[in-house]
């Protein structure tokens, strides 16, 4: 059935986020939110130097192995090599189980990547699953045991069942340097872009703590935290149609629904979600108004997923960094000349812009280059 692994998929997604959403809610009310922000910057730290190291970007892996080009071991064994020694500076200078987070994201990054271009759905939804089990049942029980260290060893370990993958794709490995060097274009594209896209998403909160401290970052994870369970749909949309982009099949109907979707699910975040905050979190006292303004950023985020996937399935990379690029320096700029202005309140806005630029960048190129046939 054409629709079984969009089904398998989002089956997966919905209840491996209620469970992590569950996890990571229940964690803002019984933390204090300075310490709650703290946490997430560690988790940045981590986020920041797993992209650096992963030089096959995840994307890469989806789309050759979709069309059946053996660049997986190469790029398995160089990003492997790179993470060790990232773990062995992130243990010297910062902490060592930030270094275990950091292997953790590659292991995932990797193997999920290859499970999806093989369009191995179903498999994708159990390992999805596992992790996120495991993450709640080791994450709980080590915070208990070590406190705020425990929680990020745990959020390692859950990770720890994709290494089957892993040396699946490594058993027998087919190191061909050359296949490699005649797609470098794409993969050196790719990797940029991860880079750029990994520092529009954890490069915000390190630039928060020093201009607004700890507990303004702590409201804004937990806004981003509710941001990302409004964003689940379009999550499972760009697993789906990444490897079908890439093999040519557009899903036209689908990617018109999922916006109508993401307008219904903004609308929910303007005006039913805040009023739940002061009820459930109400030592998060910066977060109603954030969260009113940043749903608007679900239409933007949704149009950026469909015009990625088109974009990178037709290997234009190049415009899909372009993109991540604006957001990137939107962000960085929004965040310095608002937030000491309007506080998280300019944190909230300029998350909006920038997913408004990143949309409107894509489309741009997409009907100038791509459709004008100027590649």
């Amino acid at each position: 059935m054409k629709l079984k692994g969009l089904f398998a998929l989002g089956t997966a997604d919905i209840i491996g986020l209620s469970i992590t959403s569950v996890f990571w809610l229940y964690l803002s009310t019984i933390m204090e939110v300075e310490q709650y922000g703290e946490l997430h910057y560690f988790i940045s730290i981590a986020g920041i130097a797993a992209v650096i190291c992963l030089v096959g970007a995840k994307d890469v892996i989806v789309v050759y192995t979709a069309k059946n080009v053996k660049v997986q071991p190469i790029l398995f064994l160089l990003s492997f090599l790179a993470s060790g020694v990232a773990f062995v500076v992130i243990a010297i200078f910062f902490r060592m189980d930030i270094g275990f987070l950091l292997l953790g994201y590659i292991i995932n990054e990797l193997a999920t990547g290859y499970l999806l271009g093989k369009k191995q759905f179903v498999n994708v939804s159990k390992y999805v699953l596992i992790q996120k089990t495991l993450l709640v049942v080791v994450g709980f029980g080590f915070f208990h045991l070590f406190g705020l260290e425990g929680i990020i060893f745990g959020f390692a370990l859950s990770y720890i069942h994709l290494l089957i993958i892993i040396f699946q794709v490594l058993r027998k490995p087919e190191f061909n340097f050359k296949v490699v060097s005649e797609h470098k274009g794409f993969i050196i594209n790719n990797y940029v872009m991860a880079i750029v896209v990994s520092f529009r998403s954890h490069l915000d909160k390190i630039i928060i703590v020093p201009l607004l401290g700890f507990t303004s970052l702590g409201n804004y994870s937990l806004v981003l935290q509710i941001f990302s369970v409004m964003t689940v749909f379009e999550g499972i949309l760009f697993k789906y149609i990444l490897p079908n982009d890439a093999a040519g099949i557009p899903n036209l109907k689908l990617k018109k629904y999922a916006i109508v979707v993401a307008i219904c699910i903004s609308m929910l975040g303007v005006f039913v979600l805040p009023f739940f905050i002061p009820i459930v979190f109400p030592q998060y006292t910066e977060a109603v108004d954030m969260l009113r303004i940043i749903s608007f950023a679900v239409i933007g985020t949704t149009f950026v997923k469909i015009y990625m996937s088109k974009l990178l399935g037709m290997e234009k990379s190049r415009f899909v960094l372009y993109g991540r690029t604006v957001a990137l320096l939107v962000t960085i700029i929004g965040i310095l000349i608002l937030a000491p202005i309007l506080n998280t309140i300019g944190l909230a806005i300029t998350f909006v812009i920038s997913a408004a630029a990143h949309a409107i960048t894509l489309i741009y190129f997409d009907r100038k280059y791509v459709h004008g046939k100027i590649t």
